[in-house]
């Protein structure tokens, strides 16, 4: 993590906490643009409440190298989180509407289902490095822009972005940094910006070169491609793709024994040049599920075996499905199942009798105890009150959390013991780090009490 924030191009280190002036600026541009934001959003935005600095963590990489960092800011509660999120929602209808845009595995199995291939095309697949924080933000700003014209949509929007990008910053260890350059994975508004900076990529990537590129599919960074010509053509083809912008490079990876991997799913080129696809997993996946002898609710472990079987039919083809059966039967088993494949499938589609009554209601979160939480559970259900069964301990409870824990940095009840031997309980909806240095403040001015 220390290299990583090292890199002084993308963050700067301060000896200041930026979250005040961030805070500050966010709702004096709220206020002054509210006449483009539903009432409702304004009201939710400008709400009372103790902004905390966003945090970095990494999550190791354990199929690559080293095992590197994917760097994470958590910006849950940061001056930004609210109103980049009600970006992100007024921005997502915009991405999703170029030819190379992929929904999720399902839909690219779709599209493979109409292609054939000749002796002389292969495939190849292309990876952003580093997309999040090579993001060009002034060149997304105007993009933004563009695609809010065309849309409708108050160009005070792409000012409101501009700021969410512009005014990243993060801790680490009780130190501030500043992000200077690109987003931070974990924005709500991140993943947008990337995607629609990305259509654009795309778009220069068909439309500006004489490279034969006879299908070009992408999810966020990683894309899927088929080109006509040799191992030498396709670098060359990487080579132009590095040179259409100086933020955004590729990394290559080229077919072996006439199959590739793509997200979750393993394509071959079959003799008659079509496509066949399975389920692909990645070398260090471990077969490991729910075990089938832990104290869960029977509805969890139906949800284990309906995803295992459910996704072999939708990502298999007609020749493949039957090895993935096996290997899904073979792995349940492992973990302690006792389920006929075949009985399953015929079971999770048959049509389910719709409820009587369809009034919505809140849902209840229980902690599944075998005899007690699941006659509850039936006892709601008469109401139409759905119960959502949680464990009673998860494996991140006994992990130490990698983000970097402030103390009393939230609301609450506290308790302030005084050397008289009596006390003052108190509850405040700021911090309660900062309500005790009020309390300290007032006995050294001698303040009446509050």
């Amino acid at each position: 993590m220390t290299d990583l924030l090292s890199d002084k191009g993308t963050y700067k280190k301060v000896k200041y906490n930026p979250t005040a002036r961030v805070a500050r600026k966010t709702c004096e541009l709220i206020r002054k643009y509210q006449q483009c934001l539903p009432d409702n959003v304004v009201k939710y935005l400008l709400r009372p409440r103790s902004p905390q600095p966003p945090k970095i963590y990494g999550l190791p990489k354990i199929h690559k190298v080293s095992s590197p960092l994917r760097p994470i800011v958590s910006q849950i509660d940061s001056p930004t989180y609210d109103l980049a999120k009600h970006m992100a929602l007024v921005l997502q209808p915009l991405v999703g509407k170029t030819f190379s845009y992929v929904k999720d595995s399902r839909q690219f199995v779709q599209t493979l289902e109409h292609i054939k291939l000749n002796e002389k095309e292969i495939l190849v697949s292309f990876d952003v490095e580093s997309l999040f924080t090579n993001v060009p933000i002034s060149e997304c700003v105007e993009l933004v822009k563009s695609k809010l014209q065309e849309n409708n949509i108050p160009d005070e929007y792409a000012i409101l972005l501009e700021h969410c990008l512009t005014s990243g910053y993060l801790v680490y260890r009780n130190e501030y940094y500043l992000q200077v350059e690109g987003v931070a994975m974990g924005s709500p508004v991140a993943p947008v910006v990337a995607n629609l900076w990305m259509e654009k990529i795309d778009n220069l990537a068909i439309s500006t070169t004489a490279f034969p590129v006879k299908l070009w599919k992408r999810y966020v960074d990683d894309i899927f491609c088929i080109l006509e010509g040799t191992e030498t053509e396709v670098m060359q083809y990487l080579s132009y793709l590095n040179s259409i912008h100086t933020k955004s490079k590729f990394t290559v990876e080229i077919e072996k024994e006439r199959s590739l991997a793509f997200l979750d799913i393993k394509v071959t080129v079959q003799k008659d040049g079509t496509l066949g696809h399975t389920v692909y997993r990645k070398p260090t996946h471990t077969d490991r599920y729910l075990h089938a002898t832990s104290h869960h609710h029977p509805r969890h472990f139906d949800s284990v075996v309906s995803s295992l079987v459910n996704r072999a039919y939708d990502l298999c083809d007609k020749i493949q499905i039957k090895e993935e059966l096996l290997h899904v039967e073979g792995v349940l088993r492992n973990n302690g199942y006792n389920i006929d494949i075949s009985r399953w499938r015929h079971k999770h589609n048959k049509s389910r009798r719709p409820k009587s009554c369809s009034v919505k209601r809140q849902k209840t979160f229980l902690p599944y105890i075998k005899g007690v939480t699941d006659k509850i559970s039936r006892l709601l259900s008469k109401y139409s009150v759905d119960t959502v069964f949680t464990p009673h301990r998860k494996i991140k409870q006994m992990l130490r959390s990698p983000k970097d824990n402030f103390p009393l940095q939230h609301p609450g009840v506290y308790k302030v013991d005084c050397s008289c031997g009596s006390s003052y309980i108190g509850q405040t909806k700021r911090t309660i780090a900062r309500r005790i240095a009020e309390h300290i403040k007032a006995i050294k001015n001698n303040d009446p009490p509050f």
